[in-house]
């Protein structure tokens, strides 16, 4: 995770604000707040960081493929719905 503003530090920083209160990883929505917040400030090179540490912290914890489904399908809603009211940033090619 070199490079950026989703470091491992800054992402785990933002993941220690919320709280855990349920048994699974999926279950804190700190990676969907983040995600969107990258997305809606224009910095999409960021989403996948948080969705790759994201997935690390869920992988300690289980490896059941329909978990990993369901973080990534958690993601890619919240980015669509905020997508409809912040905008979808441009990616540069």
């Amino acid at each position: 995770m070199a490079g950026g503003l989703a470091t491992t530090a800054c992402l785990n920083r933002l993941k220690s604000i919320f709280p855990r209160k349920a048994s699974s990883a999926a279950s804190n929505p700190w990676y969907i707040i983040t995600a969107v917040a990258f997305s809606a400030s224009n910095r999409a090179e960021e989403v996948p960081r948080v969705f790759e540490h994201a997935l690390k912290d869920l992988k300690e914890e289980t490896n059941n493929i329909d978990d990993h489904r369901l973080l990534a399908r958690k993601i890619r809603d919240a980015i669509f719905k905020a997508g409809l009211t912040a905008g979808y940033p441009r990616v540069k090619s």
